[in-house]
């Protein structure tokens, strides 16, 4: 019975790459002459049953928009970039390549930039958690920007900003750098992703939605100065 049942896979298992095969060579049949050079490929590939054409994104966007957050400094009253680990941001920042695992903060930064000049942070209720941290000067978010010698925390070892904000901007390649102050990218401010922010502002949503214990802080209980940031603006 065992041996019955042995040739009886293995006949079954030729019949069906005969009749895969056969499937194949009638797709290719059918192809039209623009597509066929693609089509081919992708059947050839099949039959190897190595590749297939899975990706997590079917296509991407064709400008290349990217958040900027900064916040706010008192002492020089200029806007301040917090700079990612890979991220594009600084325009004389080198582009990296890391492997085989993503930086979670900069990978969720890019998914949040997909919309590109519709983007909007007000509807991320993550973006407005992490606006909340660089408004403590987090020492755990602090870890996930870049490093030195990038200054990924512009508010490192003082006083965090009071006021965060993030715009939006299209990047393009510039023409490959000859000098140390040449930068790599060309950019263009295309809008506003966030507008500003204080802790006063976003403390009551960041309370709704479970993200801190309480309203009050010991170190500031005036939660409510400012106006409130409301997660349908």
């Amino acid at each position: 019975v065992s041996s019955w049942c042995g040739c009886q896979g293995r006949t079954s298992r030729a019949e069906a790459s005969q009749n895969d095969e056969s499937d194949q060579a009638a797709k290719r049949r059918k192809l039209t002459t623009e597509d066929q050079d693609e089509a081919y490929l992708q059947l050839e590939l099949q039959s190897l049953r190595l590749l297939n054409t899975y990706g997590a994104f079917g296509s991407v966007t064709k400008e290349r928009v990217e958040i900027i957050f900064e916040g706010f400094d008192s002492e020089s009253k200029a806007w301040l970039p917090y700079v990612f680990k890979a991220a594009v941001d600084d325009p004389h920042k080198r582009p990296t390549w890391f492997s085989p695992y993503h930086y979670r903060l900069d990978w969720c930064r890019w998914i949040a930039s997909c919309r590109g000049r519709y983007a909007n942070g007000l509807q991320e209720q993550w973006i407005i958690s992490l606006v909340g941290k660089l408004l403590e000067g987090d020492e755990g978010v602090r870890k996930l920007l870049a490093r030195p010698p990038l200054r990924g925390d512009p508010f490192e070892g003082r006083a965090p900003p009071e006021v965060v904000r993030a715009r939006l901007f299209a990047y393009k390649f510039k023409t490959p750098p000859l000098r140390a102050e040449d930068p790599y990218w060309l950019r263009e401010h295309v809008g506003d992703y966030l507008p500003q922010l204080t802790w006063g502002m976003i403390a009551p949503s960041l309370f709704q939605w479970g993200f801190i214990p309480s309203l009050f802080d010991d170190a500031d209980d005036d939660y409510d100065s400012g106006t409130s940031y409301s997660p349908s603006q």
